[in-house]
């Protein structure tokens, strides 16, 4: 059930977008410096190693490590999604820039050209199908039938 009210959230972040009122009020709280708290930073240092950033920063950062762990396979449809309704906001390259800084994004051993490499690409992609696929391959993909993909009825 957890999952599924994250896949609620999910749409309802790809969907919040300005001019509506609810995606502007979004825009200008993912474009201020976030809460160390609520980002998983920690007053002496952050945690896995990067910088608080932007709320958009850690928002982006929490989509990517989760499609890497712990996001079930049958939900990278609607972070796929998320992702892309994202970058239609001014701020989304720095946010993904300070999402990527951080070692452990979205895995151990991605390399920095590796991740630069992404990051051009997803500024640059202009179908929404190719952002998915890139995000598929950089986040490890995801195969049917694990992490929780559902039953067939």
């Amino acid at each position: 059930e957890a999952v599924l009210g994250l896949k609620g959230a999910l749409l309802l972040l790809a969907r919040a977008a300005p001019p509506a009122p609810l995606g502007r009020l979004l825009a200008v709280r993912m474009a201020q410096p976030c809460d160390p708290a609520a980002s998983g930073v920690e007053a002496g240092g952050a945690a896995a190693g990067g910088t608080a950033g932007s709320c958009g920063a850690v928002v982006v950062r929490a989509l990517l490590v989760g499609l890497n762990s712990w996001v079930p396979s049958w939900l990278l449809g609607e972070v796929a999604a998320c992702l892309w309704a994202m970058r239609a906001q001014p701020g989304f390259a720095l946010w993904l820039a300070q999402a990527l800084e951080a070692d452990g994004v979205p895995r151990r051993g991605v390399s920095a050209d590796a991740k630069a490499s992404f990051a051009q690409a997803c500024l640059e992609v202009s179908s929404r199908a190719h952002f998915k696929a890139m995000l598929k391959q950089f986040t490890g993909g995801k195969k049917k039938g694990s992490h929780g993909t559902p039953q067939a009825a």
